[in-house]
């Protein structure tokens, strides 16, 4: 039985998709340089979205104009069907400042739905287990999965926390708080 809460799906965000696109054709380059160390075109759900975050891409890469015929023309050239963006023009255009914010909203759910994926090859790795794995086996799946999805969403932005500095807080704690276990 699947739990059920009222929060919105964080899979589905085609409007946000939409919204930084118009963004991004709006006010040009401006904008896309704020997006460019968060966001690629897998970060978009929608496969016409996906193009036209590409042919930004692209027309900025090659230090053109990022404008509606521009965006266009190249998201026409990479197999975009369609010959107008009304679909983009009918969300409201984010303000440059918000951006960032759109763009890290993307990059959250390509996290969360390769880090399902990831967990889910894990489960079943599990399940095919036949419990004559010693316990460093079995843990080292689920350990997998998690460097894997660390591995590939992290960067040199993140925050990189030590594990010395945590183990050093840590035994400084258990030494101010001295329990029986």
């Amino acid at each position: 039985m699947k739990k059920s809460t009222s929060a919105p799906n964080a899979l589905s965000l085609p409007v946000e998709e939409k919204m930084l696109l118009h963004g991004i054709i709006a006010n040009g380059k401006e904008q896309y340089s704020e997006t460019i160390d968060i966001l690629s075109e897998r970060a978009f759900e929608v496969f016409e979205n996906k193009i036209l975050y590409g042919a930004c891409k692209t027309l900025f890469e090659s230090n053109q104009d990022i404008n509606v015929t521009s965006v266009l023309s190249t998201a026409i050239s990479m197999g975009l069907v369609k010959d107008n963006l009304d679909e983009i023009f009918a969300v409201p255009a984010p303000k440059i400042t918000e951006a960032r914010s759109l763009a890290s909203k993307l990059k959250s759910r390509l996290v969360i739905k390769e880090s399902v994926g990831l967990h889910r090859t894990a489960i079943d790795k599990l399940s095919q287990m036949s419990a004559t794995e010693n316990i460093n086996q079995i843990f080292s799946v689920s350990e997998a999965a998690l460097f894997d999805l660390i591995a590939k969403f992290s960067s040199s932005q993140d925050d990189i926390i030590t594990l010395g500095t945590v183990a050093r807080d840590n035994v400084k704690f258990w030494g101010d708080n001295p329990s029986e276990n």
